[in-house]
């Protein structure tokens, strides 16, 4: 005896689209942030102790405005 099996496919309704998409944009905007050279240079010297910024001339509370000079 053959069994029959019937498959249906649920189509996703549009709540689960747009949460998707959403998520989807979302994704993108994490990783172009992360991506950003600024960003990258923000962790560089967040992650320096205060004696090493004191040798570049910075304080620990200059760092973003260090970083983003210009950009804002």
């Amino acid at each position: 005896m053959m069994a029959h099996f019937q498959s249906r496919l649920e189509t996703p309704s549009l709540f689960d689209r747009l949460a998707a998409l959403f998520q989807s944009f979302g994704g993108l905007l994490i990783r172009l942030s992360e991506a950003d050279v600024r960003v990258r240079e923000l962790e560089r010297l967040s992650a320096m102790n205060d004696a090493d910024l004191k040798g570049l001339g910075l304080d620990r509370e200059d760092i973003v405005r260090h970083v983003y000079c210009g950009a804002l």
